[in-house]
């Protein structure tokens, strides 16, 4: 019973995670701006905090090991739904594998540091009596 709801938790991530991408693109699409630097910069720390505060709720509701191995495939799926939904708005035709890993580590440090910072604040469940 836990895998399938990891496994949805991690689909739950990587479908906000992708419509995040695609929102922001689109507004920078529409944008007049030519400052490519700050517009990346800016989804960057956009990505750490909602990733950061989303994974420190978590580790404080299931604790680090399991938050650590729902963000580690949330990240790889993300990445990878990321890197094809960049391809299909800007019709290129490929990305690179560094695209994909850069995309994961993007997703995975603020998670791992969040997941972190939430775990010591898990309740503990009382002990079933018999």
């Amino acid at each position: 019973m836990l895998m399938p709801r990891l496994l949805a938790a991690a689909v739950l991530r990587v479908a906000v995670m992708t419509a995040l991408f695609i929102a922001y693109k689109a507004l920078l699409d529409r944008s007049d701006s030519t400052d490519a630097l700050g517009a990346g910069l800016l989804f960057f720390l956009i990505v750490a905090v909602v990733t950061l505060v989303w994974a420190a709720i978590d580790g404080a509701r299931r604790g680090f090991l399991l938050v650590a191995g729902l963000w580690l495939v949330a990240s790889v799926l993300i990445s990878v739904a990321v890197n094809v939904a960049g391809v299909v708005m800007d019709s290129t035709l490929s990305f690179t594998l560094g695209d994909v890993i850069f995309f994961i580590l993007l997703w995975l440090v603020p998670a791992l540091i969040g997941a972190v910072l939430g775990s010591p604040f898990r309740r503990k469940r009382a002990p079933a009596h018999i």
